[in-house]
């Protein structure tokens, strides 16, 4: 869900709708990409329009901010709305993340993209967001205001009224990663 527009959609990795995705999907889901959504993955997708989720964005507040030369410090601290999310925090194109720390722990020092281009994720193995947040410390060459994208996951699929989720058939086995079963709620901040 685009926390943003409040727009969401259903989407699968799947080449065609099963019987367990039709429900979501219909039996004639239209091709897309979910970057509207997410700037967390690309690619083809199956989709279908969603009724947006109830679901409520952090709290994202800018703490501090100081300024040398073209770099500049921001410090973010992120409240999750919902317990057990995964929080996922990106940065404009135009940006270049010198240095990131997650509460107090430098994170992510693995030099420039794999593309070859300057990082623009924080990467963390924090698993689950503490219920008190994240306190972030961002180095960054980048314009003014710095856009920054948030992406919360959780897993399991949110609860929408007049929805009634059937289970898996028999036949079938879903297949577990990062993205099934799972609510995506993205969201941009401005510094």
């Amino acid at each position: 869900m685009n926390g943003d527009t409040g727009k969401a959609v259903w989407a699968t990795t799947d080449n065609a709708a099963d019987e367990w995705t039709a429900q979501f999907l219909s039996s004639k889901p239209e091709p897309g990409n979910i970057a509207e959504y997410t700037p967390l993955y690309s690619g083809r997708y199956l989709m279908r329009q969603a009724a947006a989720a109830p679901l409520t964005k952090a709290q994202v507040k800018l703490t501090g901010e100081t300024e040398r030369g073209d770099v500049r410090t921001l410090d973010p601290s992120i409240v999750p709305a919902r317990a057990g999310v995964n929080l996922l925090l990106f940065l404009d194109s135009k940006a270049e993340l010198l240095s990131a720390v997650v509460n107090g722990k430098r994170v992510g020092d693995d030099g420039p993209s794999a593309a070859g281009g300057p990082r623009s994720r924080v990467r963390s193995s924090t698993g689950q967001c503490p219920p008190r947040g994240l306190a972030l410390t961002l180095e960054v060459k980048a314009p003014r205001p710095l856009k920054l994208f948030l992406v919360e996951r959780s897993y399991g699929l949110p609860e929408l009224p007049g929805l009634s989720i059937k289970p898996w058939p028999d036949d079938l086995m879903p297949i577990r990663s990062s993205t099934s079963d799972a609510t995506l709620l993205s969201s941009s901040y401005s510094f």
